[in-house]
C-alpha cells in the first residue's frame, strides 16, 4: 500500500509498476505461507490459496512486463483529449 501511495521505499529497481510488482509478490509468497502452516484443516485454504496464487501471477506479470505495462499506460494517457 505505500507503494502504491507512493512513499519514499527504497528498492533495486525504479518504477511504480515494478515496484508493485514486487509487493504483491512478496505478499503473495506470505499469504502462501499462512495457508501451509495456519489452514491446513481449514474450510477456507482453497479461498486463500486462491488469493496467494492470484498475488503471486499477477505480481509476477507486472515485475517481469513492466515496462511493456508503463507503455501501455502511457500510451492510453496520450489518446486521452
Amino acid at each position: 500500500m505505500m507503494t502504491i501511495a507512493g512513499s519514499s521505499l527504497t528498492y533495486l529497481t525504479e518504477g511504480r509498476v515494478t515496484k508493485v510488482g514486487s509487493g504483491m509478490l512478496h505478499l503473495g509468497f506470505i499469504v502462501f505461507a499462512y495457508v501451509v502452516v495456519a489452514l491446513q484443516k481449514s474450510g477456507s485454504i482453497l479461498t486463500v490459496f486462491g488469493i496467494a496464487t492470484a498475488l503471486c501471477l499477477c505480481g509476477t506479470a507486472l515485475w517481469f512486463y513492466a515496462g511493456a505495462f508503463t507503455r501501455a499506460l502511457a500510451s492510453d494517457r496520450e489518446d486521452r483529449p
